[in-house]
């Protein structure tokens, strides 16, 4: 018996900086360390069946993330989450646990994004600062444009390829509310916007303010309540 279960949870503080295998590591060890009834892949090396819908980018916190994994048993929620919230690293901040049908496959349609602007939100000596009013008229040149051409390059350093696209149709209205900084990114299965890429348009080093990046929703279809 494979029973589904969705865990929701907030990565934040140091934690934020491991990348998204580390992310599936860690909560394969939680998982066991916990002793749960987890569900294992078949093959030569069985991996702790586990999903992460929506990987977060290094260096990026979220408060409300999502883990889909399988166990063998039915689980305590409550309980079942007191004992992942003690084996937690610090930074891992368990929200809520419930089952999820076999019929249930979340997909997620859209994620909103926060950036913290005052100078007390930044921890690192080369932070940069930021002058609202200019940022106030990039913001409102972005929101007016019909197209922001720029260049995407992916791959490793030796492989770079350098792609151009148009960012403004991957980006939703963007806002400034006293010291926050906050914008929408659509999902999509043919390409979706990089906050670094959102962060760049508005004149902001990436190097120097996505550590600031705080994913702080994403919508999901079909909506997933707790």
């Amino acid at each position: 018996m494979r029973l589904r279960y969705l865990l929701r949870f907030a990565i934040e503080g140091d934690l934020r900086f491991i990348s998204h295998k580390d992310t599936i590591r860690m909560f394969e060890r939680l998982l066991v360390r916990s002793r749960l009834p987890v569900s294992y892949s078949e093959g030569f090396n069985p991996r702790v069946r586990l999903w992460l819908p929506l990987p977060r980018s290094v260096g990026t916190s979220a408060e409300d993330e999502v883990l889909i994994f399988e166990v063998t048993e039915e689980l305590a929620p409550a309980a079942t989450l007191g004992r992942m919230q003690v084996e937690s690293p610090a930074g891992l901040r368990m929200r809520s646990l419930r089952p999820l049908a076999e019929s249930i496959r979340p997909r997620p349609v859209r994620a909103l994004y926060e950036v913290a602007l005052a100078p007390g939100d930044c921890f690192r000596p080369d932070c940069g600062d930021v002058d609202l009013e200019t940022l106030d008229k990039a913001i409102e040149r972005f929101n007016d444009s019909t197209s922001w051409p720029i260049r995407r390059t992916a791959g490793g350093r030796r492989r770079a390829a350098t792609r151009h696209m148009d960012l403004r149709p991957l980006v939703e209205q963007i806002r400034r509310s006293h010291t926050r900084l906050q914008f929408g990114l659509p999902v999509r299965q043919s390409g979706s916007a990089r906050p670094r890429e959102v962060l760049e348009a508005l004149g902001l080093s990436a190097a120097q303010w996505s550590h600031r990046l705080r994913r702080v929703q994403v919508e999901w279809n079909p909506p997933l309540t707790d």
